[in-house]
């Protein structure tokens, strides 16, 4: 799940507009170009199903047997 945020930030903070974006700041206009976002949005969901994939699944807990009395 940290990883998902941090690609979610990391896109946000690249491809978002304004003066306080990290494109902006490092002068990256070439981030803006709809094929690159297109990759990067590509890129975080194929990184969400990889998570989801990868996940352990719990077990679901058996009842200890009962006594007879």
């Amino acid at each position: 799940m940290p990883f998902l945020y941090a690609a979610a930030a990391v896109g946000v903070a690249f491809t978002g507009e304004g003066a306080y974006s990290v494109d902006a700041l490092l002068d990256f206009r070439f981030l803006s170009e709809p094929h690159i976002v297109g990759a990067l949005l590509v890129l975080t969901i194929v990184s969400a199903a990889a998570t989801l994939a990868l996940r352990v699944q719990d077990q679901p807990q058996t009842a200890a047997p009962q006594r007879v009395k």
